[in-house]
């Protein structure tokens, strides 16, 4: 984390506030009304299946935070000196 525009994505709802990209999309898939009715089916029900969503957004936050850091380097030393 800490990296992009500085800005930390928010969302209020039904009194309650909600911080952080993965937070506020969890709390959308599960609680947000869309053209079909409740946002579950965004997000799984079953054990399993949440082990492997909340595996993928863990590898892919350590990819945006490269990504990231990458983008921002100011010389190729600073590039080879980021870890993947």
């Amino acid at each position: 984390g800490g990296y992009g525009s500085g800005l930390v994505p928010l969302l209020e709802h039904e009194n309650n506030l909600v911080i952080e990209s993965d937070v506020v999309t969890k709390y959308i898939a599960k609680n947000i009304d869309g053209v079909t009715g409740k946002g579950d089916f965004l997000y799984p029900e079953n054990e399993e299946d949440k082990k492997h969503v909340e595996l993928f957004l863990c590898k892919w936050q350590d990819l945006v935070d490269t990504y990231y850091e990458l983008l921002t380097a100011s010389s190729q030393k600073e590039v080879d000196e980021i870890e993947p």
